[in-house]
């Protein structure tokens, strides 16, 4: 069987581009009103000094990002013009996106899905790597088809997370800053446990994720330092601790 080799459509790269920044606005609001709400709520009491302080930080900021974004695409730009995935006759090999390259036969092949949003995700090797093939892939009715050759390609319906995650996380998001800026008690009562049990549903969440490789899931455990700090912050307040 022939060998056959598939890149990527240059829109694969716009289309990326488009996700970052507009995963990127909204967090960059909120690392804005993370420093501007203590400034605000502080009213008279709040130095010339804090103004200035505020002042550079936001400044910091409205430089770092773009500059860092610029980074971003540079290197996204160059991993979305170097893809590409190749099959032949036994086996299956990239260079993919966001790690080492990829090679495994078709043996080693345990599950081949498509996404809702159409990328295609190939599960295989002796270490269960991930190739994950943007939507925008040239030829993709020819690569389906050999695919299926190789395993059936199996649809993956949307789920509730992956529909409402993003907004989930801009939600957890405010209501972090607002645990973080307050030490009234009925508000940590509240925002308290809705951050633990959004911190522990997520761990499970992700640990459940067959899409996520394995060494991603280990060091989810990282997450237990902000619950841990969230849960001490919880209980001091409502015990009179902090006042």
């Amino acid at each position: 069987m022939a060998t056959e080799q598939f890149r990527l459509q240059p829109e694969a790269f716009i289309a990326a581009r488009k996700r970052l920044i507009l995963g990127t606005i909204p967090m960059f609001i909120i690392m804005v009103l993370a420093f501007v709400l203590p400034h605000y709520f502080a009213g008279e009491a709040a130095s010339e000094t804090d103004e200035r302080q505020l002042l550079l930080v936001l400044g910091l900021m409205a430089v770092f990002v773009p500059v860092s974004l610029y980074r971003i695409f540079k290197k996204k730009r160059k991993l979305y013009d170097n893809f590409i995935l190749t099959i032949d006759s036994d086996s299956i090999s990239c260079t993919p996106l966001l790690r080492e390259a990829i090679d495994f036969t078709w043996l080693e092949v345990t599950r081949i899905v498509k996404n809702a949003d159409g990328s295609i995700l190939i599960h295989g090797g002796t270490n269960n790597a991930i190739i994950t093939v943007p939507a925008q892939v040239e030829n993709k009715e020819q690569l389906i088809k050999r695919l299926n050759e190789i395993s059936p390609v199996l649809d993956v319906q949307r789920t509730f997370l992956t529909i409402y995650g993003k907004y989930l996380i801009i939600a957890t998001t405010i209501i972090f800053l607002i645990f973080l800026n307050t030490n009234d008690k009925i508000i940590i009562g509240i925002t308290g446990p809705l951050l633990m049990a959004a911190v522990l549903w997520s761990i499970i969440a992700l640990k459940s994720n067959r899409q996520m490789a394995p060494g991603t899931q280990r060091k989810l455990w990282w997450i237990l330092i902000p619950l841990t700090g969230v849960a001490v912050k919880t209980i001091l307040v409502l015990f009179n601790y902090i006042k």
